[in-house]
Formats: structure tokens, sequence, C-alpha cells
């Protein structure tokens, strides 16, 4: 693995942990979070899931399992 590779994946890993965007912006010595948001800020599909599974919850009628 190159030194940029284990960069990236540093700010993937943050990202992914929900680490703010400015946070790791200002780690990769980034001018903006826009910047780091447009490389980084593609979801994977467990997030997917996991969005799609709160989205479930918050929109299942009150009283029912």
């Amino acid at each position: 693995m190159t030194l940029h590779g284990c960069r990236h994946g540093h700010a993937a890993q943050l990202v992914r942990a929900g680490v703010d965007l400015d946070t790791v912006s200002n780690r990769l010595g980034h001018a903006t979070p826009a910047f780091t948001l447009s490389i980084y800020g593609h979801s994977d599909d467990e997030q997917d899931r996991q969005a799609a599974a709160t989205i479930g919850a918050l929109m299942k009628p009150t009283g029912t399992q």
C-alpha cells in the first residue's frame, strides 16, 4: 500500500465513522470541507442499508410491530 493509499483509507474511515467533515478536511489539509465531501462523501452499501432501516422505522405507523 502506498502512503497516499493510507491517507485515503484514513480519511474514508473517519468519514464512515461519522467524524465531521470540517475535522476530516482540516486533518487532510484540504481548502474546504466541500472538497473533502466531493472525494469522500460517497455512500457505501452498509450506510445505504442503515438509511433504509432508519426511514422504515420512522415511517412505521404507531402501534404496529
